[in-house]
């Protein structure tokens, strides 16, 4: 289902509240009290923008200085995952809610080249004669993968119209906890020393990236119909907008993709030390096509 069909579903929620809200008998919608349990679908996921800046390190040698930069732009695909909530009626009309959603999604992105420079003071034989090396480097970059979850809480404030027993419907909003984590491969790290001769070498890593966990705080509004398929249960068909501002979510190195091609591999800490805070700016906005049982009691 794209956006269009999603709007129409909200659309029509609210046009069946409205349309009975007049109407209501006090044997209209009897349920103090409902669950239910879905499928989630996301037809458009997150995307953001991760930038890393760094000085690589020359080991075991001496002073130098060093710079390396690198963007990645990624987005998520189109996502299933599972909700589940509960309302409680405090009366005919209006309650509380309270829903979880978790959604998987696959990430793709490009890369900006790789760039790194290094300027160091070399001595070489046979009279230590110092003499300034510069080298630098512009490295295209392979495609990047990886993965996000968002995993959400929200609680809400709803309302609720028509007939349990046929149609029915409920809108609701309210606030809404985020928690995302993720991964992202591959990452760019270098570092260099120096060999026989004042020779230059380099370790040229590839890096997986942990994303998060961050906790992200927002709000969500989104309602649903409900088809009776008995006294106590109906098919229940939703649309729910999540909104939430652009979190940072930090990026830590979790494994070497490419150690047997590093000759000097240094650890993780260290490498996460060298990296400094590597930002992600995430676009968390997004919606949600439910469809679900609901359990009524």
């Amino acid at each position: 289902m794209n956006s269009g069909v999603a709007r129409t579903i909200f659309a029509l929620t609210i046009v069946v509240i409205a349309s009975t809200a007049g109407a209501q008998s006090p044997a209209t919608v009897t349920s103090p009290f409902d669950v239910w349990v879905g499928i989630s679908v996301a037809p458009i996921g997150p995307s953001g923008v991760l930038t890393s800046s760094y000085s690589p390190p020359l080991l075991f040698d001496g002073a130098f200085t060093s710079t390396a930069a690198q963007t990645i732009t990624f987005d998520t695909d189109r996502a299933a995952g599972l909700t589940g909530g509960a309302n409680l009626w405090l009366s005919e009309r209006a309650g509380l809610q309270i829903l979880a959603d978790r959604v998987s999604h696959s990430l793709t992105g490009t890369s900006t080249p790789y760039v790194f420079s290094l300027q160091y003071a070399s001595r070489l034989p046979p009279n230590d004669d110092v003499q300034i090396v510069d080298a630098h480097q512009t490295v295209p970059w392979p495609q990047v993968t990886g993965s996000f979850r968002d995993l959400n809480v929200s609680v809400n404030a709803v309302v609720r119209a028509g007939h349990a027993d046929r149609v029915s419907a409920t809108a609701s909003g309210g606030l809404t906890i985020h928690r995302l984590t993720g991964t992202l491969q591959p990452l760019a790290f270098t570092s260099f020393h120096l060999g026989g001769h004042s020779v230059l070498l380099e370790d040229d890593y590839r890096l997986m990236m942990a994303l998060g966990p961050t906790i992200s705080i927002g709000v969500n509004v989104g309602g649903d119909v409900n088809i009776a398929l008995g006294a106590h249960a109906a098919l229940m068909v939703g649309y729910r907008y999540f909104a939430a501002p652009s979190p940072g979510i930090d990026a830590q190195p979790r494994d070497v993709l490419n150690a047997n091609q590093v000759v000097f591999e240094q650890p993780l800490t260290d490498i996460a030390a060298r990296l400094g805070a590597t930002a992600v700016t995430v676009l968390l906005s997004h919606s949600r096509i439910i469809v679900g049982l609901k359990v009524m009691r």
